[in-house]
């Protein structure tokens, strides 16, 4: 089961830490057959989807319109 308390909220968290958190959900996702990702968080999305769309080759959606 995922631990999810221990990782929010992201307020207090460096761009890295919430960079390494996404890489760790999406390896997860990716392993379980995911085909794309959302990233649903505003601050995740700042932080770690111009780096997620980097390193993986699948469709990554996220909070900002972009």
């Amino acid at each position: 089961m995922w631990q999810i308390a221990k990782y929010a909220p992201y307020g207090n968290k460096t761009p890295a830490e919430i960079q390494s958190r996404c890489f760790e959900i999406a390896d997860l996702l990716i392993a379980k057959g995911a085909k794309a990702l959302v990233v649903a968080c505003n601050t995740a999305t700042a932080a770690a989807i111009d780096a997620m769309r980097a390193k993986y080759t699948l469709p990554i959606f996220g909070m900002n319109p972009q």
